[in-house]
Formats: C-alpha cells, sequence, structure tokens
C-alpha cells in the first residue's frame, strides 16, 4: 500500500508539473502592443456633416471581435456602442454610426493586441461646429478596476520575487554553512497568500476586460485564452506555488520549483512581442533572477542585523553577500542592456521622448544606487563594524521595491519602435 501511495502521488505531481509546462508553452508568439496609427474621422477634427463610416488604423493586426467603441456627446453621456464590421484579425477597423448629431463628440475605443493585451483610448472630434474643448468621461482613478489590478498586480510579484530570492539565497548560505533563516516552504501560510493574492489579481484582470473577452475566458474558449497570456501564467503560478508546498520531496524539488517560478514571472510581459521570442524570454529570465537574487540577499542581511547574538561568521558573511550581489549586479545590467536592444532602437529611446524612456532612466538611476549601497554594506559596514546599518539597508529594500514596481509598470506600456 505505502509504494501504491508513492506511486500515485508520483503520478498526480508530474501531471501537474506537466500542465504547468503546456501552459507555459502554449501562449502564442506575438507582436508589440497595438499603437492606433490614423483614425477617421481625425483626432479634434471638425467634420461638416455626420460621417457614416469611423475607421481606426493600427500599426499591426488587432482582434477584431474583441473590440468596439462607445461615442459621448459633449455632455458625456452615451450615444451608442459599436461593434467593427470586420472579424477576425484586422490592421483596419470599422464602424457605422446611426446617432451623430451636431457638436462635438468623444470616442472611446479598445481592442486586444495580438500578445494579448487589451489596449485602448479616446479622442474628440466634431460634427457641424465644436462645441466643446473637453468631455470627461473617466472615472476617478480609485473606482477604475485597472488601478487596483496594477496596485495588487504589482504587491503580489513583488512578494513573489522577495519570496524566491529570499529562498534560493538561503539555499545559497546553507551550502556555505552559514545561518540559515528560512521561511519557504516550511511556513506554508505565506504559499497559499501569495496564492490567494494570484487569485484575486487574476479575477482583477477578468474585470478590466469587456464583456464579451470576459465571457469567452469564463467559457474556456482556446482561441481567446491563447491571447491572454497573464491568465495562463497565473494558473502556472498558482500550480507551481502549490507544488511547492508538498513534503518529503528531493532536495533538487525545492530548488526547480522557485526556478521555475522565475522563468513563468518572465513570460507576462513584452517577451512575445519580439521576433526572437526563446532569446527574449532567456534574458528575461536573468533579469528577473537577478533581481530575485540581489532582494533575497538584501533580506537575508536585514534578518541577520535583527538577530539577538551577534554571530562569528561576519568575515564569511561578507564574503558570501558580496560574491551574490555581483553575480545579481551581472545579471541585471548585462541582462537589462540586452533587452533595451531586444526590445527597440537605442537611436528612438534617446531621440525621442517617451514614458518607457523616463522610465529606464530611473532604473537605471536605482540600480546604480542600489549598487552603491550594497557596496557600503558589504565592504564598509560588515568589514568595519561588524553588522551592516540599517538606514542604508532599509533605503536599499525600497530602491529594490520601486525597480520592482517599474518593471511592471513597464511591462504594460508600449515600447517605443
Amino acid at each position: 500500500m505505502k509504494y501504491v501511495q508513492y506511486g500515485m502521488k508520483t503520478v498526480f505531481i508530474t501531471v501537474l508539473f506537466a500542465v504547468v509546462l503546456v501552459l507555459i508553452s502554449g501562449s502564442r508568439e506575438a507582436s508589440a502592443h497595438a499603437t492606433l496609427e490614423h483614425m477617421t474621422p481625425k483626432e479634434d477634427q471638425v467634420v461638416s456633416s455626420a460621417p457614416n463610416k469611423i475607421e481606426l488604423k493600427f500599426n499591426e493586426p488587432v482582434d477584431a471581435d474583441h473590440s468596439a467603441i462607445a461615442l459621448y456627446n459633449d455632455n458625456g453621456d452615451v450615444i451608442e456602442h459599436l461593434k467593427p464590421t470586420e472579424a477576425g484579425s484586422s490592421n483596419v477597423l470599422t464602424f457605422s454610426p446611426q446617432h451623430l448629431h451636431k457638436g462635438t463628440h468623444q470616442l472611446k475605443w479598445h481592442a486586444i493586441s495580438a500578445d494579448g493585451h487589451e489596449v485602448g483610448s479616446t479622442y474628440n472630434f466634431s460634427v457641424g461646429q465644436r462645441t466643446a474643448h473637453h468631455i470627461d468621461t473617466s472615472l476617478p482613478f480609485y473606482q477604475k478596476v485597472s488601478f487596483w489590478f496594477g496596485l495588487v498586480r504589482y504587491v503580489t510579484e513583488a512578494l513573489m520575487i522577495l519570496s524566491v530570492g529570499y529562498y534560493l539565497v538561503n539555499k545559497l548560505a546553507e551550502r556555505r554553512g552559514l545561518k540559515v533563516y528560512q521561511i519557504l516552504p516550511h511556513h506554508q501560510a505565506v504559499i497559499w497568500s501569495i496564492i490567494i493574492l494570484i487569485i484575486i489579481t487574476g479575477l482583477l484582470y477578468l474585470f478590466t476586460l469587456s464583456n464579451d473577452i470576459r465571457k469567452d475566458i469564463l467559457s474556456l474558449d482556446k482561441a481567446t485564452l491563447l491571447q491572454t497570456p497573464f491568465i495562463i501564467t497565473s494558473v502556472a503560478l498558482i500550480i507551481l506555488f502549490f507544488l511547492w508546498t508538498l513534503n518529503r520531496m528531493t532536495e533538487i524539488w525545492y530548488t526547480l520549483i522557485p526556478s521555475t517560478i522565475i522563468i513563468v514571472l518572465s513570460m507576462s510581459g513584452h517577451a512575445w512581442s519580439q521576433h526572437l521570442v526563446w532569446w527574449s524570454l532567456f534574458i528575461r529570465v536573468i533579469h528577473i533572477g537577478g533581481i530575485a537574487l540581489w532582494l533575497g540577499a538584501l533580506i537575508y542581511l536585514i534578518v541577520d542585523y535583527f538577530q539577538d547574538t551577534h554571530h562569528s561568521m561576519v568575515r564569511t558573511t561578507r564574503r558570501f553577500l558580496l560574491q551574490t550581489n555581483l553575480i545579481a549586479v551581472l545579471m541585471i545590467i548585462i541582462s537589462g542592456i540586452l533587452m533595451m536592444v531586444d526590445e527597440t532602437h537605442i537611436s528612438i529611446l534617446w531621440s525621442e521622448f517617451h514614458t518607457w524612456t523616463i522610465l529606464v532612466v530611473v532604473k537605471m538611476i536605482g540600480t546604480a544606487l542600489m549598487m552603491l549601497l550594497g557596496y557600503y554594506q558589504t565592504i564598509h559596514a560588515l568589514k568595519h563594524q561588524g553588522r551592516a546599518r540599517l538606514l542604508p539597508l532599509m533605503s536599499e529594500l525600497s530602491i529594490g521595491v520601486l525597480l520592482v514596481l517599474l518593471g511592471v509598470v513597464m511591462s504594460q506600456i508600449s515600447i517605443p519602435a
């Protein structure tokens, strides 16, 4: 009976891990976020009569079946909701309005780009004469599901990266014979809390989508699911964290699972938008892995700081953290440069003003500050004072958490092309 139970457990684990592999490999190759290049009527244009056709032209095909527009009058009241006349994948979406009258109107559009991200925006045009310069149809930020989705997603991904990084650093410290302050996977409440956060994030993501897309996802429509890699990676992460809670597995199991979590986390950004998809995934794995190691070493040092008794292995600990931070820094810098080259042209990045450019600069400054603080902790504080200092530690942690936030934001906005 004992061998039968062991065999069933092995089969169960194998099936779950196979599901993860299918999920993370099932996301389709795609192109970058779709951008609206041309519209008819044009933005702020005054046309002489009500148009019988509205046309939106994108830089790449979008999913017409999950695209739509809403038209508002100059009071911000909805006039009509329209679906495009096209079906399937198309660069151009055409709409046939029936209730446009004289005055200024706002057009609010949304579409699903090939990489699964829902994109959208608004613009105004007028019929006959301009009757308003600004039409406000937006909700306060705290009433927008997208705001809460972004916030919870950031917290969840930050916790995952911190947890995995801290676990891996403790495993490395254990191999060096240093003190271990391990939390995972022994304290399963932490893992189940992360699983619950992943589920909440997934539910919030569903409510950021339009009703037709949400309906297709809940009905497990394969084509729609393949266009929403965030759902696929979320399911994979839930399974992986569950597998991490299993007891009495081989030692390699508890290294394989967190390493796979890093790989899955790298798949929920712009990776599928590049020409060489697997190369893009590889450098993102290196980048997120480097951030995880850096933050993990930082948490290790903070926990060590608050220990009641000061241990006598300061020199060995300092050497270990210095080596870990050096490896993490090289991973972050080299992969960061490769990601910029992979995602856009450097000349465009610096010759034109883009939000993405600003975020890159902030990440570079933040990384440099973390390097300086890390150098101070491992070279100066530990060497001359025998322990780290709290203020630089918390400053470095704050910068690291900010870098995770910037990564989440950059994965959701368009890349300069």
